[in-house]
C-alpha cells in the first residue's frame, strides 16, 4: 500500500540513503521511467509520455519512493504487502500464483538478475566462435600472412627499403 508523504523525507547527498519520520532507509534501485500508459486515479498529475528520475528507498518492509520530474519532486512512502492479500483484494484468488514475487523491478534490474549459468555458457561460446572466426579471416587475407616489402607494417619505409 502506497500513499504520498506527509512532510519532505531528506535526502543523503550521495541519494544512497533518505531519512523520513525518524526512520533511516536505504537507496534500492534508482532509474529513469517513462509513462506509456495511464488508467486509474492518482494524488499527482500522470500523462502519457512522462519522464522521471526514480529512486526506492527500504527500510525493511517499509518502502520509500522518489519521483522527481522537470516541474515536480513527489514522495511516496508505503509496505510491502503479502502477494495472496493483493489476489484477494481484487477477488482472484484462482491466479493468486500469478502475484507471487519477491519485489517488483526496475526493467534493467529485472533482466539482469534472470541470467542464469546457462546463458553465461552460451554467451563464452559464441565469444570464442567469434574469435576464431577473426583469426581465420585475419590470417588467411594475406595469403602467406608475412610481408617482405619493407622496414615498417605497414609495407612502406621512409628509407633504405629499396634500392
Amino acid at each position: 500500500m502506497v500513499q504520498p508523504t506527509t512532510g519532505a523525507p531528506t535526502m543523503a547527498e550521495s541519494g544512497s540513503a533518505a531519512t523520513y519520520m525518524g526512520k533511516r532507509f536505504q537507496q534500492q534501485y534508482a532509474y529513469n521511467a517513462e509513462t506509456t500508459y495511464v488508467a486509474g486515479e492518482f494524488y499527482w498529475k500522470v500523462e502519457r509520455g512522462q519522464k522521471t528520475f526514480n529512486r526506492d528507498f527500504a527500510a525493511g518492509a517499509t518502502l520509500l519512493s522518489m519521483e522527481r520530474s522537470a516541474n515536480e519532486l513527489t514522495w511516496s512512502s508505503g509496505s510491502k504487502m503479502d502477494s495472496a492479500m493483493v489476489a484477494s483484494a481484487f477477488k482472484l484468488d484462482a491466479k493468486k500464483d500469478m502475484f507471487k514475487r519477491s519485489d517488483v523491478l526496475p526493467v534493467s534490474a529485472a533482466l539482469g538478475s534472470s541470467l542464469g549459468c546457462g546463458t553465461i555458457i552460451l554467451i563464452v561460446v559464441v565469444i570464442i566462435v567469434l574469435l576464431i572466426i577473426l583469426s581465420t579471416c585475419s590470417s588467411s587475407s594475406g595469403g602467406s600472412g608475412s610481408r617482405s616489402s619493407g622496414g615498417s607494417y605497414g609495407g612502406f619505409s621512409s628509407g633504405g627499403g629499396h634500392k
